[in-house]
């Protein structure tokens, strides 16, 4: 469990806002601004500036998950015949 401050919990409520707005306006991922804020500002360890970011990124994908499964968007040919070489390579990457 990390110690935290209140001013760190500010900083860090800080930081996911400015990647968010930045993410949104810019076309960039949140995780370029959230992984050197933590790890260079806030002196953290890289692999939890990375879980960090990972995590956030998924509670970001699942409502883009939602809405284009709502709009039937999604190619269910093209995702099924690419899963299992995504499987794969989360298992070798891993």
């Amino acid at each position: 469990m990390i110690d935290m401050t209140s001013v760190e919990l500010i900083e860090l409520i800080a930081t996911g806002l400015i990647a968010g707005i930045l993410g949104g306006l810019l076309g960039i991922g949140g995780s370029v601004v959230m992984i050197p804020v933590l790890t260079w500002l806030m002196q953290r360890d890289y692999h939890l500036a990375q879980a960090t970011a990972m995590i956030v990124n998924v509670f970001v994908a699942i409502p883009a998950v939602v809405r284009h499964r709502r709009a039937a968007s999604v190619r269910w040919d093209v995702t099924l015949q690419l899963l299992p070489f995504g499987l794969l390579a989360i298992l070798v990457g891993v």
